[in-house]
């Protein structure tokens, strides 16, 4: 007798036609891929930080070659006045140095980020 595409016998032929059909089924079943870890963010109390230059807006900081070591580079503004330090460590930065801008706006300039350039200047 056939059904549906199957034939579909009697006695060890119909256990021989389901086993083949499930054995074909499971062999196209493939498991899906693993699924990449979710990301996790968490936040934590920490002590304030004091930066060794004046601050009123952002502070950003990039590690930049200093003397051949990677140092970290901070830069400060107050006022509109920007400034610079740099450090090994976050806590342990030398004091802020001014930075010199040529043509600098008469209404001040604040860092939001920075990015440095192919000679890491």
């Amino acid at each position: 007798m056939v059904r549906r595409g199957i034939v579909v016998t009697q006695g060890i032929g119909l256990s021989l036609a389901l086993l083949v059909l499930l054995a074909h089924r499971e062999a196209g079943a493939q498991e899906p891929p693993p699924q990449p870890p979710r990301p996790r963010v968490e936040l934590l109390a920490a002590d304030p930080l004091d930066l060794s230059g004046d601050v009123d807006s952002n502070s950003p900081v990039m590690w930049a070659p200093i003397d051949g070591l990677p140092s970290l580079r901070v830069f400060t503004s107050t006022a509109g006045v920007p400034s610079v330090a740099d450090g090994l460590r976050l806590r342990r930065l030398e004091p802020a140095q001014p930075v010199t801008i040529v043509n600098l706006p008469g209404h001040g300039m604040w860092f939001e980020a920075v990015v440095a350039d192919d000679q890491d200047v």
